[in-house]
């Protein structure tokens, strides 16, 4: 009876250690050379633990995650169990060459196990479509056939850039615009590289919202072609100045079943560029470089001294308008010429950036007398023309009639003073008030005694309280940053008007700068903040589908106001988890 007892405890042991899995964690990579426009399928996979904890990837250093994916399978064969569970990430390189995925470890069951490291070739542009990603309809739910895209659209896409003029002189305005030939679908495009460009002035002109795009062949092909930055620059050195490459990001549009199939996104980057800046003739040091009008408004035909009448002019053109100087009015013994007030506005709508100097200048007179203003005379140097040009106002003539003096009548004893003229500005006429009742006698005197300590006790107040505890409050300025965001969607009812706004809020609530904004870097940043990944998810695709309003015109439609709705109500729950 004992041994029986034995037997069937060895057996039971045995079906144990034959039901139990051994555990192993490995890596495999898709392929083992791709371009720098390809994304690379990576999957880790981990058997025999049932409902793991995701591996930490990151050590991955050479590649960017834009997105990743978990499966898990459960098998029983002849009595023996087994758990699959495979971590799939889509990786894109982040340079070229020869880029190492590093040996990943995972503890479990008490042991360390780690996967091997894997080299991957990178090669500029695109060697071969990612693999396709699965689809709800991956596993055999449907038992007819049907036709799959096992391979993506090959991508077409090129960026150019026109200069002109390609040699000017310090001060002339250079037109540098970079256009995107495209035969694939693009829904946005994204400045990667930084704007500021070395030894120019520049002007950005706004992003285009939308762009409905030209028809152009090149090389036999039939391409579509975008201007998709412009800048206008003006040189402050001589010499050959070097214009860096920009480097975009440009996201296209797939073939598949919408929501479920992510964008394409590849980076191209233009060619460096330079222009030869020559000196200015020696003439012509100083004076503003472009073409130029001056224009006045109608001046007064009378005043009365010390009356202020205000001198209005107006100077349109395509120079550097940030830099103009206003024509000088000097004043003379008959008037006097006062500091201009000046606006200064600019025009974006043409192939040339123009803009308008509006000044006002403040003249008061002196002496009666019929008063002439020297004419107002602006000069430049037309790099068209090469010479000096100028424009001359007429001369301004204005009657102007003399008023009273200062005579003060001399009062007889206990007389009151009289006012004469207009010299004694703080007396209004009539006689002056009783002098025999001071003003410190009055009830308001101690008052404005203790006027000094309580201003000064405010001050302690707002800076020892109000400044560390209440406005520098980051919690404060995060819902102030929150509350704006939201109320600006609401006062919007078109897509492509919230982009600003999205960017905005990321930008204060992040950190992350408008320049460098692109899908990976707002999963990334609202990952490393906190932010779950099915809400990362949802907010790029809601952002995508407003950045493409900007290339693909009158897509918005009766979807807008549910797609703005939806976008209020994720930015309530991501805005509660940004620490």
């Amino acid at each position: 009876m004992q041994a029986r007892r034995v037997t069937v405890w060895l057996l039971i042991l045995a079906a144990i250690c034959l039901a139990a899995e051994a555990v192993e964690f490995s890596a495999r990579v898709h392929a083992q050379r791709i371009g720098l426009d390809d994304t690379l399928q990576f999957t880790l996979t981990l058997s025999g633990v049932d409902n793991p904890e995701p591996p930490d990837i990151g050590s991955i250093r050479d590649f960017t995650v834009q997105s990743r994916s978990r499966s898990t399978e459960f098998r029983m064969v002849n009595g023996r169990t087994s758990h699959l569970t495979r971590f799939e990430f889509r990786l894109a390189p982040r340079r070229t060459g020869t880029l190492t995925i590093p040996a990943l470890r995972y503890a479990a069951a008490g042991r360390t196990l780690v996967t091997s490291p894997i080299q991957v070739e990178v090669v500029s542009g695109s060697v071969a479509p990612p693999p396709r990603r699965r689809s709800l309809f991956d596993d055999d739910l449907f038992s007819f056939p049907r036709q799959r895209r096992e391979q993506q659209e090959p991508v077409d896409v090129r960026l150019a850039v026109d200069i002109s003029p390609r040699t000017a002189v310090p001060g002339q305005q250079v037109m540098v615009n970079v256009r995107l030939l495209t035969r694939n679908t693009v829904r946005a495009v994204n400045l990667l590289s930084e704007p500021a460009i070395s030894g120019f002035w520049q002007e950005w002109f706004p992003v285009p919202r939308s762009s409905a795009g030209r028809t152009r062949e090149v090389d036999g092909k039939t391409y579509t072609e975008y201007d998709i930055r412009r800048v206008a620059l003006f040189p402050n050195q001589t010499g050959r100045l070097n214009l860096p490459a920009f480097k975009f990001e440009i996201v296209l549009a797939q073939e598949g079943l919408g929501f479920f199939t992510e964008p394409r996104r590849i980076t191209r980057t233009t060619e460096p560029q330079f222009i030869e800046v020559s000196p200015l003739p020696e003439a012509a040091a100083g004076l503003p470089v472009g073409d130029f009008s001056l224009r006045l408004e109608p001046f007064p035909e009378q005043a009365k001294t010390h009356d202020m009448v205000t001198l209005k002019l107006r100077i349109t053109g395509n120079g550097n308008m940030k830099t103009l100087g206003i024509p000088e009015v000097a004043g003379g013994p008959f008037f006097q010429a006062f500091p201009p007030k000046v606006e200064r506005d600019f025009d974006y709508s043409g192939q040339w950036l123009r803009g308008t100097v509006s000044a006002e200048i403040p003249i008061t007179f002196r002496r009666g007398g019929t008063i002439s203003l020297p004419p107002v005379k602006l000069s430049w140097w037309d790099p068209g023309l090469k010479r000096i040009k100028s424009v001359e106002s007429a001369p301004l003539t204005i009657a102007v009639t003399e008023t009273a003096g200062a005579d003060v009548v001399a009062p007889e004893t206990g007389a009151d003073v009289v006012r004469r003229g207009r010299d004694i500005h703080h007396i209004h006429g009539g006689s002056l008030s009783d002098q025999s009742r001071h003003w410190h006698h009055s009830g308001a005197y101690p008052w404005l005694l203790l006027l000094p300590f309580m201003v000064s006790l405010a001050m302690g107040l707002y800076r020892g309280i109000w400044q560390p505890l209440v406005s520098r409050s980051r919690r404060l300025e995060a819902r102030r940053v929150f509350s704006r965001a939201l109320r600006d969607l609401r006062a919007v009812s078109d897509l492509g008007a919230a982009a600003g706004i999205v960017e905005r809020y990321l930008n204060e609530r992040t950190g992350l700068a408008p320049s460098r904004m692109n899908a990976a870097t707002i999963a990334r940043s609202l990952e490393d903040h906190g932010v779950g990944e099915r809400e990362i998810r949802e907010f790029l695709a809601i952002k995508e589908r407003i950045d493409s309003t900007r290339y693909a015109p009158g897509s918005g439609g009766a979807g807008d106001r549910e797609t703005l709705e939806r976008l209020r109500a994720l930015l309530r729950r991501i805005d509660g988890k940004i620490a």
